[in-house]
């Protein structure tokens, strides 16, 4: 399966560009492309709900696709696979209702981009543990990370697309798309 992944996918993914430390401007242009896959998946009615860096993956044309639909769900419907009370994700890009094992959306997958976002932009997670309980309290009654001051124009992105309640996030990837593309502009 590597093998055949690596074919289709020969640049790598992010995880192995993070390690690069791309600039302000790169982050946010990884996150719009990102952003746009997102909203793609979210008209079906489809929420990934593991995305991560090392889910994100680049074709030998450069452009990036979102990989690893092993757990991912179609919005109000029961899948067999979860139910409510079930917590399903990868803990670091887990959003607080998937850390409480409450119902998602595509909010949910938002959030994750977010912690990626942070992640390309500080070079490191935004929500450090030592334990599962302990990362997933972060994501539930956590502060929110604060950016450093080179960055801080940029923080109400952040503090958006990191709310804890869905309803306070962006509610589509579309308007986080907007916000990425303004803050990839500012950049130049």
């Amino acid at each position: 399966m590597v093998t055949l992944q690596w074919s289709f996918f020969s640049r790598g993914d992010l995880k192995q560009r993070m390690e690069l430390k791309p600039s302000t401007e790169v982050a946010f242009n990884y996150m719009a492309h990102i952003s746009y896959s997102l909203s793609a998946i979210h008209r079906i009615g489809v929420v990934h709900r593991d995305l991560k860096p090392e889910n994100i993956m680049f074709r030998g044309d450069d452009s990036l696709a979102l990989a690893d639909f092993g757990i991912s769900k179609r919005m109000g419907k029961s899948t067999g696979l979860t139910s409510i009370g079930q917590v399903l994700g990868t803990p670091h890009y887990m959003s607080p209702e998937q850390g409480e094992a409450l119902e998602v959306d595509g909010r949910s997958d938002i959030y994750a981009a977010g912690v990626i976002l942070y992640e390309l932009l500080v070079g490191e997670k935004p929500f450090p543990a030592q334990t599962l309980a302990a990362l997933i309290y972060q994501h539930v009654h956590g502060d929110l990370p604060t950016l450093p001051a080179e960055l801080s124009q940029y923080q109400f992105i952040i503090d958006k697309v990191l709310a804890k309640k869905p309803a306070d996030r962006y509610q589509t990837a579309m308007e986080f798309i907007y916000v990425l593309e303004e803050a990839e502009r500012s950049c130049k």
